[in-house]
């Protein structure tokens, strides 16, 4: 990327971020700034031109970020019922932690200048552990995510029918049937083309996960062609992603786009919750860090008669 091309992006995001109020103002903001704009080199016309198309994508999908937040905490739900089952009647003994979340913005805007097609805005992360040894667990969350994608997309019907019955033979109340019965009749497909093993193969950078991503089919009655990003990780890997050598790689990415898509200086900023980049707690709407808005936990002991 040429140095005019990054003052360019650089200035329209500040103004962007400068005349809004919140995140979908920041990105309808600074695709009018965009696609206005002129001077961009020509050998950056290509990416330029990608990225808007890619930024435009983001405006309609932040624009059903409301619903789409409500779906995946119903997802959610439901992977913690399925882990409770399996720790019910296949006596797993699966200690997880379930969370959903929504890509940061400035990631996302990062993310976006390498590649207009982002699967993974919406996500939910799964930890496992288990009492075995590494390659015992790491063996189990093949098996766990294998459960858990057969079931949502009902690939797997011998599973996804013995589930249905199991909800309806505990103490599970009537609302969150409900809920449940609405997401397994959803027409979620796994994409095989974007699933990523690296559990078997990890990064270079040691990096292990395994990621799905699943679709609302076109012929959904709510959101067609909705994505989500469903990963599973024992919590040696999630160590690893978050304090140790993979997480100092993920640092490092995207290195064209560093320091494009943020703030220099807080004191014109007026979106709500938006103060720093100090912590979390400094970005509640999820501009720079990731928003979590779900969080559930299952151990062993946590059972349905």
């Amino acid at each position: 990327m040429r140095k005019k091309t990054k003052i360019l992006l650089h200035r329209s995001y500040v103004t962007a971020v400068e005349e809004s109020s919140n995140i979908l103002e920041i990105i309808e903001n600074l695709y009018n700034l965009l696609h206005e704009s002129s001077g961009i080199p020509s050998e950056d016309m290509g990416d330029f031109e990608n990225f808007l198309r890619g930024l435009y994508t983001s405006k309609m999908i932040r624009r059903q970020t409301f619903q789409l937040t409500n779906l995946t905490t119903d997802m959610v739900s439901v992977i913690m019922y399925i882990i409770v089952w399996l720790n019910s009647t296949k006596q797993m003994h699966l200690q997880a932690d379930i969370t959903g979340r929504r890509k940061a913005l400035e990631t996302e805007l990062g993310k976006l200048w390498e590649k207009p097609f982002l699967h993974d805005r919406f996500g939910i992360r799964t930890i496992i552990s288990t009492p075995g040894t590494t390659e015992e667990n790491n063996a189990i969350i093949i098996e766990v995510s294998s459960y858990i994608i057969g079931i949502l997309t009902r690939k797997h019907r011998k599973m996804y029918n013995e589930f249905l019955s199991w909800i309806h033979t505990v103490n599970i109340d009537k609302l969150s049937i409900f809920k449940i019965e609405y997401i397994l009749n959803l027409p979620l497909t796994s994409d095989p083309d974007l699933y990523k093993d690296y559990v078997s193969n990890p990064k270079d950078s040691t990096y292990q996960s395994l990621h799905f991503v699943l679709d609302l089919e076109s012929f959904s009655p709510i959101l067609p062609g909705s994505e989500f990003e469903l990963q599973f990780r024992t919590h040696a890997m999630h160590d690893n992603a978050e304090k140790g050598p993979a997480s100092e790689y993920s640092k490092k990415r995207r290195p064209e786009t560093q320091g494009i898509f943020c703030v220099d200086d807080f004191s014109q900023i007026h979106i709500d919750g938006f103060t720093s980049y100090d912590s979390k707690e400094h970005d509640t709407d999820g501009i720079h860090f990731p928003k979590q808005f779900i969080a559930r936990k299952v151990s062993p002991t946590l059972v349905y008669l």
